[in-house]
């Protein structure tokens, strides 16, 4: 290749490399106009590519296009932060966990995406916005992004459910539930365009219309399938409690009457005997 300020190349493509300063390092920009341009983020053959790499000193590093779209910046930290050049676009910051010990390599991070995060652990988890990442899927830390929702090492997926997590508690009639678990109409089925075979349950349209649970028509939520199950397992077994009071309470009276009719064959017997 060609040295010197603004060679030009074979292929019709110039490459620039220019001082920014004591502070600032180098900065290299490789423009193509028929070939492809030399740099970050260059463009194919006939697309007038423009890339630019700066260097800065203290650590960082910047890469950007010519006209700014693209901008990827590293602190001096590990921090890298990749922005965009449109209007309220939220920028992307991945922060590196450093180790301190000597040789060793950096096995975790944090990607923040606008205001939310995506990091890893040292054990290869992932936590969605929530500081730490105590199991391989582990979600949010407040009632707005997650609850911490995780999915367990053994490969089950387990809601948040405390009372702490949760309000305006209402009661329910089991029966009621029961009554309407009855009238929910559960079908053999396979997803859409999917090869992954047959499937069993409610329609989710059938299951919002008969228990207004959640908030949409297309989804069930694991916590309300479980829910709406307990709830009529619990009406279920009212109505044989109330089965079994009702069968007692008829051995009851068949047992009395048992004696009266007794009672009466004596008295009859007796009346017998005295003619």
């Amino acid at each position: 290749a060609a040295l010197g300020a603004s060679p030009v190349l074979s292929d019709e493509s110039t490459l620039t490399v220019e001082s920014l300063g004591d502070n600032f390092g180098v900065l290299v920009q490789a423009q193509g106009v028929f070939g492809s341009a030399i740099g970050l983020h260059a463009g194919p053959a006939g697309f007038g590519s423009v890339a630019k790499n700066a260097f800065f000193d203290a650590g960082w590093q910047r890469f950007d296009t010519n006209n700014g779209a693209f901008l990827m910046e590293t602190a001096p930290n590990g921090t890298t932060t990749f922005f965009t050049g449109d209007p309220g676009a939220n920028p992307l910051v991945f922060e590196p966990t450093l180790v301190l010990a000597s040789g060793d390599a950096t096995v975790s991070g944090t990607l923040a995406v606008g205001t939310g995060t995506v990091l890893t652990s040292v054990e290869g988890f992932f936590g969605f916005n929530r500081a730490d990442a105590q199991f391989p899927i582990h979600v949010g830390d407040a009632g707005t992004n997650g609850n911490g929702a995780r999915l367990t090492e053994g490969g089950t997926w387990t809601d948040a459910s405390s009372r702490l997590f949760k309000t305006d508690l209402q009661a329910i009639s089991p029966q009621d539930i029961l009554d309407r678990v009855l009238q929910l109409p559960v079908l053999r089925w396979r997803y859409t365009d999917s090869n992954e075979g047959f499937h069993l349950g409610p329609m989710a349209e059938d299951f919002h219309a008969l228990f207004g649970l959640g908030d949409t028509e297309q989804y069930i939520a694991g916590v309300d399938r479980n829910g709406v199950a307990l709830a009529a397992i619990q009406g279920l077994h009212e109505k044989l409690q109330n089965r079994d009071a009702r069968i007692a309470e008829l051995e009851r009276i068949n047992s009395e009457n048992q004696r009266a009719l007794a009672r009466a064959i004596e008295r009859i017997e007796r009346l017998e005997e005295n003619r």
